[in-house]
């Protein structure tokens, strides 16, 4: 924690009655402080997003603040096996494009609780990765549910063997779904194309609307107006 000799506060005159008494050079000085601590309050809260932020509800000052910060995220090893364990049942696979993500934050967790000498057991971690990664592989996490994780027993115990398999094999999955959808993509044709084999298509064998003779009154006449038999006598008689 920081000491509160390297971050002096003068008397505080956040009341009125502490600012009425005090005279003009406790004010500057209180003013001073206040601009400081307001700044490096300020810089904190912008550096830090999401669970950070429940360890510093209710502090008013930059030294509180860090300081719970400090007790938190570097105190005891049993607040840091906490946070991870925290982590790693809330780790979730967002998407293909993300799987590699998934896996090497799932191996961090992994490797941080090791070191804290507090691994997490093989049979948790193999039903951790295949709840993970269900989102986006709902088929490969239900073969894996039935297929792995209902075989396990004492004859059958769970190893780290079997989860480095499920990595190796989500990768696979992974590979496979990544290459189905630009198959996918490479097979459509393109808006224009489409829009033209669509139009194709439904124009044939339909014969095109004529338009109305004003000579013989046809209103779908298919004929030229200077061919019409009601005012050409030569096509008449022909």
């Amino acid at each position: 924690m920081i000491p509160s000799k390297r971050y002096p506060k003068p008397n505080d005159l956040s009341t009125d009655e502490a600012w009425e008494e005090a005279d003009k050079a406790a004010r500057q000085e209180w003013e001073n402080w206040e601009a400081m601590d307001t700044k490096a309050l300020m810089a904190i809260r912008n550096n830090i997003q999401g669970r950070p932020t429940e360890a510093i509800q209710g502090k008013t000052t930059a030294l509180d603040t860090w300081n719970a910060l400090q007790v938190t995220y570097e105190g005891k090893g049993g607040m840091l096996i906490y946070h991870a364990i925290s982590d790693i049942q809330r780790l979730q696979c967002e998407s293909a494009a993300k799987t590699d993500d998934y896996i090497n934050t799932f191996r961090k967790l992994l490797s941080q609780l090791s070191d804290l000498k507090a691994p997490l057991p093989d049979i948790y971690a193999i039903i951790l990765f295949v709840i993970g990664a269900k989102k986006v592989y709902p088929t490969w996490a239900e073969r894996h549910r039935a297929d792995t994780i209902n075989k396990i027993d004492d004859n059958y115990p769970a190893t780290r063997a079997i989860l480095d398999s499920l990595i190796e094999d989500l990768l696979d999955a992974s590979k496979a779904k990544k290459a189905n959808s630009n198959d996918s993509n490479n097979s459509k044709p393109a808006g224009g194309a489409l829009a033209a084999a669509h139009n194709k298509g439904g124009n044939k064998g339909k014969k095109s609307k004529g338009s109305k003779c004003n000579n013989c009154g046809d209103p779908n006449a298919y004929h030229k107006p200077d061919d019409c038999f009601a005012t050409n006598v030569e096509k008449r008689q022909a």
